[in-house]
């Protein structure tokens, strides 16, 4: 019997790291020595699907020729013969008999090739997710810069109250600088980051400010909110789950 585990993290015998959607340990592939391949999901959370059906925790499908297996946004291709002329996408990882779990004197499914596109169907994220630390200090740089420019704005503008300004001024930096083409406050870009939605893609104004007002919420419950950006999947504090948005290292 051949098995290969499937998943982000670097134990597993095959590693997809550039589908933000797929589990540490998403799925485990079996080939029975009659030639029989099918796949087992392992994920709690994640999308696993045979043609469109979603599977449950440890269920088991039988895979066939032509059936499209999808984990996350990432499409595995199932097909009998390799041929030079069905390689059209790159980059591939193939799965040969470099696998350590292949039989060395059956390098290769006799039935079944399986196909793994490095890509996406919607987006294309090769992302490292910022964590709590590098985050916090971002935050500690542009909390210095709108202490000094609320404060000069606050003599210009007494009449309006420091209270209120610090309200509309804060909610203008952020939104519209991270959702500019910078897509980041001046604290961020100077630690390396950037805010994206969960495809990879710029956000806009008001995903921006969604994501600001957010933060309300983050740390009304003692700031847990916040401190999520050290443990959940993808970095996110719960004002980043909100607004469906991400914060990434740049590249």
């Amino acid at each position: 019997m051949i098995e290969i585990s499937v998943g982000r993290w670097d134990d597993n015998d095959v590693v997809v790291q550039r589908d933000a959607y797929i589990d540490y340990h998403h799925i485990k592939l079996f080939r029975d020595n009659d030639g029989t391949c099918y796949v087992i999901n392992l994920s709690t959370w994640a999308t696993t699907t045979v043609n469109g059906k979603q599977l449950t925790t440890n269920e088991r499908t039988i895979l066939k020729l032509t059936d499209i297996l999808q984990i996350g946004q990432t499409i595995f291709e199932w097909k009998k013969h390799l041929l030079k002329e069905e390689v059209v996408e790159q980059p591939k990882k193939i799965i040969t008999s470099s696998n350590p779990n292949m039989d060395s004197k059956d390098p290769k499914p006799k039935e079944s090739i399986i196909y793994i596109p490095l890509h996406q169907t919607k987006s294309n994220l090769n992302v490292e997710y910022a964590g709590f630390w590098l985050r916090f200090a971002a935050f500690l740089i542009d909390l210095i810069i709108m202490f000094f420019v609320l404060g000069i704005l606050g003599v210009i503008f007494r009449r309006f109250g420091s209270f209120f300004l610090g309200i509309i001024g804060n909610w203008l930096y952020y939104a519209l600088m991270e959702s500019s083409s910078m897509q980041a406050t001046f604290g961020k870009m100077a630690v390396g980051l950037k805010v994206v939605d969960t495809q990879g893609n710029k956000i806009n104004f008001g995903q921006a400010s969604g994501r600001h007002f957010g933060k309300i919420l983050s740390g009304m419950i003692l700031f847990i909110g916040y401190m999520m950006a050290g443990w959940t999947d993808r970095k996110q504090a719960l004002h980043d789950i909100i607004s469906d948005c991400l914060v990434i290292i740049k590249k």
